[in-house]
């Protein structure tokens, strides 16, 4: 039959309406509400809700609007509401308009609004807003303009903002709280465009943080107090068109991931890797396209993995092997046509084509 939620109600409890498959009709919240418990509509799969929240509403439980069919109408969090429980919003696509924060609210959990593919206008993130945990916002692709990490939040968790395609610019601010950039927190957000500026607050940045981001552009330059680049943590970010700097590190102990910068074509001028970078993971630079010279001489790294450079085809300058390698991996340089002169083969161990597909380059052992 019909769901009807009389206005005298004041709270709605948890699970009152749980996997009530049975029920049909349209509902909107009691102008009186005060309290939404857990999981109250959860597989109420016939169930439509024409949403506005009202003043009076000051907790909402988990995943209080998720498994209705569908949630339509402008989103407006009152005054009074200080944190967003987990999985809130989850799967309300039909939400619409901007959403603004209120200064009450510090916490914003998992999956708060994850797949609320019709949030069409800005994000305002209050600046008391402290944790933002993982995939609080995930695919909310219709989100635009700019997104700024304000100083004062302390952590985003993983793929927080991963599918957000629509805002065009990223801001973290300068003496934030954060040290780690999550998991995937921004991957895919194709849309951001312009320079990516990192604090220096951060030391570590996570496996597929920034992965598919292609729009940023201009040069990225890793703050000394980087120690840590994932695997994948730039991968297809072809959009930078100028200097990668990765070798300004602080403690000399750098380590760079699998595929970390995997096919950032749009890298120009020297590659150096020097003294500050411990190590480097298979496919690190692979197909890299845009670097014209290569530096790789570091007292901490003695193999050269699989697939490092694989079709850099950009290289242009002599390679030269530093003689601690003990190790040069499977196609490590496979593909880089662009090497020229000559080069002497060290006493080593040499993966599988580790320079196939050489053309302006003669080797000697």
């Amino acid at each position: 039959g019909n769901l009807v939620l009389n206005n005298s109600m004041t709270i709605i409890n948890d699970y009152v309406f749980y996997k009530c498959s049975g029920l049909t009709g349209k509902i909107e919240l009691p102008v009186n509400l005060t309290e939404i418990g857990d999981l109250p509509f959860y597989g109420c799969e016939n169930v439509e809700m024409i949403f506005n929240i009202p003043e009076t509403l000051t907790q909402i439980g988990r995943g209080s609007f998720q498994g209705l069919k569908s949630v339509t109408g402008a989103i407006n969090l009152p005054k009074s509401m200080y944190y967003i429980p987990e999985n809130a919003f989850y799967g309300c696509s039909g939400l619409y308009g901007s959403l603004k924060f209120p200064k009450t609210c510090t916490s914003i959990s998992s999956g708060a609004f994850a797949g609320c593919t019709g949030l069409s206008g800005t994000l305002e993130l209050s600046s008391n807003i402290k944790y933002i945990y993982s995939e609080a916002f995930l695919n909310c692709s219709g989100l635009s303009g700019t997104l700024i990490i304000s100083q004062n939040i302390k952590s985003v968790g993983k793929g927080a903002f991963k599918g957000c395609t629509g805002f065009d610019k990223l801001i973290i601010e300068n003496g934030t709280y954060l040290t780690q950039i999550e998991v995937s927190v921004f991957e895919k957000c194709t849309g951001f465009i312009g320079e990516l500026i990192i604090p220096s607050s951060i030391k570590s940045i996570s496996s597929s943080a920034f992965a598919y981001c292609s729009g940023f552009n201009g040069s990225l330059i890793i703050p000394r107090e980087v120690e840590y680049i994932g695997s994948s943590a730039f991968a297809y970010c072809s959009g930078f068109n100028g200097l990668l700097d990765i070798s300004n590190s602080e403690n000399g102990n750098r380590i760079i991931g699998e595929s970390a910068f995997y096919k950032c074509s749009g890298f120009t001028g020297k590659l150096k890797i020097d003294d500050n970078i411990c190590s480097i993971g298979a496919e690190s630079f692979a197909y890299c396209s845009g670097f014209n010279y290569l530096s790789c001489y570091s007292k901490n790294i003695t193999i050269i993995p699989n697939r490092a450079f694989y079709y850099c085809t950009g290289f242009s300058s002599k390679l030269e092997l530093s003689m601690l390698y003990k190790s040069i991996g499977t196609e490590a340089f496979a593909g880089c046509s662009g090497f020229t002169g000559t080069l002497t083969l060290l006493d080593t161990y040499y993966g599988d084509g580790c320079f196939a597909l050489f053309s302006g380059l003669t080797c000697y052992s």
